[in-house]
């Protein structure tokens, strides 16, 4: 077994027969369960694999593109070695394993002796190929025989299976090969929504009703098993079983066409509260509650001309239950203590940003608050940039994770961020996964968010503009400094970038997106009226004023930077006065100013 072993590791692979060109697997996960490797005839899952350029539907696993030439001293065939024979036509070959009767795929290995002629599909001659799953973190093994085990995903025992399953010996986890196959979503007769198959009910996609006790909605029995199919909408469960045992009773749905939110949104100003709400609309103005851009109709303060709300945001729920503090209600406030001249607002625990508008908080917990796009924010997402139908779940950052960066700022993840069920390659923080895929502030060219060299969205050949993406893309690729901080690009990072006139930007440098990666989540332009100026002073981000004078500190203003882009601070300003003070200066001579008040009343 040990010269096996080591066999699967020699230098001297078999070329394959066609040009061969590696790809993460970001294939939809659909597609993953029915596309089967050309080699082992195994489906491909989420196996990071290669695909042939001569032939797209030629597909081989990872381990299978590497295979080694020849075995020597394989168990069923230790006098002479197993050579690796190709099958030219697999499909319509009658080529049969000599040990398990199973059909070879395109390769198999064979005894070139006339008088042996042995003759050893992949699985039984290499157990060593494993494949990865979904439903588990570690690659699994693929198991032929009579094994008995507990199957991980429907929790029903199997035994004596002559179909592969599938195991993690350092987990102990097994999977049979039906539960492998199961369809990512599905539609029951008698509830309106898609349900969703997961396999780990302690992440936050179960909300608040994954506690231990949770019931089935068909049987009522207490949900044991890992892998169950729930409503994301409704915290409706079911088990495999029950949902898939009758095939009449369901429906399997595709996951592009499944009721999820699909991001990035189209550009800066769609909305994210009423997309949610199924009412979109766009505007240069922003509400005071989700501090979201906003446009006719929407409701306004007769008084207060600063003070606009959206149809939805003015219908806020009063109360709601969050899957990241399940064990209290959380109740909607407009106003919070802890606001200041120098940090408006308060600070949420979903996207760790400063908000000013609207947020819902614990009244058990006074330090839990999240803001309302935090707390609306669905469980499940997917998103473009990676397997358009990959679903990423909701998770959260706590003191014992393990360090993970985000794919889009390369930061840490911390508070609330998405991750990847099916491989676990992308993770995005909340506000990373809401940039929307254009930006058109600039001119009329459009900015185009781009991913990165793995990963992007600017996939089309011609543009609606006619232009040839994949070349402009190429020479965007060459840009190292950006054009509004002329600071370094690390094309790690996701960034936007105007292919007609050759520039491309931070992510955080571009107005009104900025608020998304760093600075606050705070609506600038509003009056605010202080003790230590006659007039009301408007609070604006400090780079846009940058080189004045403070009035108090007479220290310059100035771009906060790093080498991803701007970082906003506030500060405030009368134009009617030429008057212009630091967030942190108008806030000690306000306390200086009340302290003088109080000692003198």
């Amino acid at each position: 077994m040990e010269l096996l072993r080591s066999a699967l590791w020699r230098r001297d692979r078999f070329p394959f027969h066609v040009m061969i060109e590696s790809e993460e697997n970001s294939i939809d996960p659909d597609d993953g369960n029915s596309w089967v490797c050309s080699a082992c005839t195994l489906p491909i899952f989420s196996t990071p694999f290669q695909r042939s350029k001569q032939n797209v539907e030629l597909l081989l696993h990872d381990q299978c593109a590497a295979l080694p030439k020849k075995l020597m001293d394989h168990p069923f065939h230790p006098r002479q070695a197993l050579h690796l024979v190709k099958n030219e036509d697999s499909s319509s070959s009658t080529i049969s394993c000599d040990k398990c009767n199973q059909k070879c795929g395109s390769m198999f290995y064979k005894c070139f002796d006339s008088d042996c002629d042995l003759r050893l599909d992949l699985l039984c001659s290499l157990p060593m190929i494993k494949i990865l799953h979904r439903s588990h973190e570690h690659r699994l093994m693929v198991i032929r025989g009579s094994a008995s085990f507990i199957c991980g995903a429907c929790g029903t025992q199997h035994q004596g299976l002559s179909d592969p399953s599938y195991f993690c010996s350092a987990c102990n986890f097994w999977i049979h090969r039906d539960c492998a196959s199961l369809p990512n979503a599905i539609k029951l007769l008698h509830h309106q929504h898609s349900l969703f198959l997961t396999y780990d009910r302690s992440s936050s996609i179960s909300s608040a009703s994954s506690s231990s006790s949770s019931k089935c909605a068909i049987c009522g029995d207490v949900l044991q098993s890992l892998g169950v199919y729930l409503c994301l909408k409704c915290g409706y469960y079911v088990h495999i079983t029950c949902a898939t045992s009758d095939p009449h009773s369901f429906q399997p749905v595709l996951i592009r066409d499944a009721d999820l939110l699909h991001l990035p949104m189209a550009d800066e100003r769609a909305n994210l509260v009423q997309y949610m709400l199924e009412n979109t609309r766009y505007s240069s103005r922003v509400c005071n509650a989700c501090v979201e851009y906003i446009s006719p109709p929407f409701y306004s303060c007769s008084k207060c001309r600063d003070f606009l709300l959206h149809s939805c945001c003015a219908d806020l729920p009063r109360k709601i239950h969050h899957p990241f503090h399940p064990q209290h209600t959380l109740f909607l406030f407009t106003e919070t203590p802890e606001s200041s001249l120098e940090r408006p607002g308060f600070t949420c625990d979903g996207c760790l940003h400063r908000c000013s508008g609207f947020g819902y908080s614990c009244e058990t917990c006074i330090d839990f608050k999240v803001d309302v796009v935090c707390a609306l924010m669905p469980p499940s997402i997917t998103h473009e940039s990676h397997g358009k139908t990959h679903i990423l779940h909701m998770s959260r950052e706590t003191s014992d994770s393990s360090y993970k960066e985000c794919s889009c700022c390369v930061l840490a993840l911390y508070g609330i961020f998405y991750e990847c069920s099916n491989c676990r390659q992308l993770k995005l923080h909340v506000r990373c996964a809401l940039l929307p895929t254009s930006h058109t502030h600039f001119d009329r060219h459009p900015l185009k968010l781009t991913t990165s060299t793995k990963i992007s969205l600017l996939t089309s050949t011609n543009d609606a503009d006619g232009h040839d993406s994949d070349a402009e893309h190429s020479e965007a690729e060459m840009r190292h400094i950006c054009d509004v901080c002329e600071m370094n690009m690390d094309k790690r990072k996701w960034y936007y970038s105007c292919k007609q006139r050759d520039s491309s930007f931070h992510t955080n440098c571009i107005p009104f997106l900025n608020h998304m990666i760093f600075g606050y989540k705070v609506k600038y332009g509003v009056s605010v009226d202080v003790k230590f100026h006659d007039c009301p002073l408007t609070l604006v981000p400090e780079a846009t004023i940058s080189g004045y004078h403070c009035d108090l500190c007479s220290r310059k203003f100035q771009y906060m930077h790093d080498d991803g882009g701007l970082r906003m601070r506030c500060a405030y300003e009368c134009t009617k006065c030429n008057y212009r003070v630091h967030g942190k200066c108008a806030r000690k001579s306000s306390e200086k100013k009340a302290m003088i008040i109080n000692n003198s009343g």
